[in-house]
C-alpha cells in the first residue's frame, strides 16, 4: 500500500450503465439480496505513445499471498465505509498501485459470482484511465511484487517482457481482452498533448 494520501475522487464517466454502481454497498446489496460480498477490479488501459496499441496494467501477487505469484488487475473488496462502489474502485486502485483514477470508462462484465465462505461474492471489472503521476506504479511488497504493461498479444500468450504471466482467474483474462478490444475501438488511453485522454464514446 502506498503511504501517500488518497487523492480526491473526481472521476468522470459519460456511460449511463455505470449509474447502478454510483451507490453505497448497503444500497447495492439491498437490491441484490443473493450477494453477501462485492469486489471490484480495475483494467487500467493506456497507450505508451501516441498511435500505439493500448496496454493494460498487470500486477503479480506476492509469494506469501493466495494465488502466489499469479497475475491480476488491481482491485479488492468494497467496504461499508466506501461512499460508493466506484469510490471503492478508486481507493483499491490507489492503495495497490499508487495510481489515481481519472475516468471510469466501462463495465467489462455483468459481475462474476463465486462462493465466499457461506455466501456469494460478486466481482465487477471496470475499464479505467489513470492520472500520470511522478514515480509511476508503487506496489505494496506484502501484496504484490512486480508489474507489467501488457499488450493484447502478451495477454494472449501469457508472456510479457520475458516473464510468464499466469492469471489468477481465467475470467479476468477474458475481461482484459475485452477491455483492450474496446480501448482500441474507442481510442481509450491515447496520448493527447502529453496526457492520456479518451475520445468521446
Amino acid at each position: 500500500m502506498t503511504t501517500a494520501q488518497l487523492p480526491p475522487f473526481t472521476h468522470t464517466h459519460a456511460n449511463p450503465d455505470l449509474a447502478p454502481f454510483d451507490v453505497s454497498l448497503e444500497t447495492y446489496l439491498a437490491s441484490n439480496p443473493t450477494i453477501s460480498r462485492l469486489v471490484t477490479s480495475a483494467v487500467v488501459v493506456r497507450c505508451p505513445t501516441s498511435g500505439t496499441a493500448p496496454r493494460v496494467l498487470l500486477i503479480q501477487r506476492a509469494a506469501s499471498d493466495g494465488f502466489p505469484l499469479q497475475w491480476e488487475c488491481p482491485g479488492g473488496s468494497v467496504d461499508v465505509s466506501d461512499q460508493t462502489i466506484l469510490h471503492a474502485l478508486h481507493r483499491e486502485l490507489f492503495e495497490e498501485t499508487g495510481l489515481a483514477l481519472t475516468r471510469i470508462v466501462d463495465l467489462l462484465n455483468g459481475g462474476v459470482e463465486f462462493r465466499w465462505g457461506d455466501g456469494i461474492c460478486r466481482k465487477l471489472t471496470f475499464m479505467v484511465e489513470v492520472e500520470e503521476r511522478a514515480g509511476g506504479v508503487v506496489l505494496n511488497p506484502e501484496e504484490h511484487v512486480d508489474f507489467v504493461w501488457a499488450s493484447e498479444e502478451d495477454v494472449r500468450a501469457e508472456v510479457c517482457g520475458g516473464r510468464e504471466v499466469r492469471f489468477a482467474y481465467e475470467t479476468l483474462r477474458d475481461a482484459i481482452l475485452e477491455g483492450l478490444r474496446r480501448a482500441k475501438e474507442r481510442g481509450v488511453g491515447e496520448v493527447v498533448g502529453g496526457m492520456h485522454q479518451q475520445k468521446s464514446v
